[in-house]
């Protein structure tokens, strides 16, 4: 069976987001020097998705 990441926003005992990883991710953008924003979506009032091409 594959595995995938979960991550877990809030609190342990009361998490309000559980999130199922889709890819790599990065802490800064720094991290992958050079990067191409090719879609964007809003999340929520404060959140947005961002799918980029590295390279």
């Amino acid at each position: 069976a594959d595995k995938v990441k979960v991550y877990f926003i809030g609190e342990k005992a009361n998490y309000y987001s559980k999130e199922f990883c889709g890819g790599p991710h990065v802490s800064f953008t720094g991290d992958v020097k050079s990067f191409k924003i090719i879609k964007q979506e809003v999340k929520g009032k404060a959140m947005r998705r961002l799918y980029a091409k590295v390279g």
